[in-house]
Parts: structure tokens; sequence; C-alpha cells
């Protein structure tokens, strides 16, 4: 949590009583969380608090890479960052347990080359499926091959 609101110092942010809420929700919590459920904890302390400065707050922590985004199924969510400088990489989800595992290769690296004309800013790539707990016994939903 010190770690994230030193950081977030360091860029210039001024440390509200929201942002350490926000930090030591992060810090304490083992998994993902959606954007809704950091909103009903910030909420139970802050009674006139919007979901727009939940989503900005988000946005700048993003930013900052303090925290990081996964796409699941049923939603975006965020944790927090545990790396100092962190490594550009893209995931494996299990749709069963939300277990996600890094990918640290890049498929952009393979891609066919692209018109001059366009300029990518970002990608996402995620691979979605069953871990090796939840996929035991479980028969393949889609097979693809190479």
């Amino acid at each position: 949590m010190e770690s994230m609101l030193n950081r977030m110092s360091e860029a210039g942010l001024r440390i509200t009583e929201q942002r350490k809420k926000m930090a030591k929700l992060f810090a304490e919590s083992p998994g993902f969380v959606s954007a809704g459920e950091i909103f009903l904890y910030l909420r139970s302390f802050y009674s006139g608090l919007s979901y727009d400065t939940v989503y900005r707050n988000l946005r700048l922590l993003l930013k900052l890479e303090l925290v990081e985004l996964v796409h699941f199924e049923d939603g975006n969510k965020f944790r927090i960052n545990r790396d100092e400088k962190p490594s550009h990489h893209h995931h494996f989800i299990c749709l069963a347990c939300d277990y996600v595992m890094p990918i640290e290769y890049c498929p952009m690296a393979s891609l066919p080359a692209l018109p001059d004309s366009v300029t990518v800013i970002k990608h996402r790539f995620d691979v979605y499926g069953y871990c090796g707990n939840c996929g035991k016994n479980r028969k393949p939903e889609v097979t693809y091959s190479a």
C-alpha cells in the first residue's frame, strides 16, 4: 500500500483519503476486483462518491501502471501491480475459477506487416480456457488447431 501511495505522490497526484482507501483495498485484495466492488467499498466510507470518481482514479492508476486490468468474461477487473517495472504481457484466464496466468509471449511480433497509414497505440491478447484443476474431466467446448 505504501509503495502504491509513494508512486502516486511521485507522479504528482494528491494523496486523498479516497485514494488511500483505494490503495488499501488493492493491497489487501488477494485477487482481482471490479470497479463495482471498488465503488461499493469506497461508498461505505464516502456516501457522496460517484462511479465517475472511481473510474477517473482507475484510469490514473492504469496510466501509472500501478494496477493491472484484465478482461474477464463477466467484465473488467483490476489488481495491484506489485512489480516496480511492469513488463508487457498478456493473460490466460480460466473460465471456471478466474485463475489468471501471465503469458510473456506477444503475438504482435508475428503479426503481418500493417499498412503505413496505421498506427497501433495499444493491443490486447487474452486466452480463455480451463486451468489444469478445472479442466480435468471437462470436454472441450470448441477445439482449435494450428
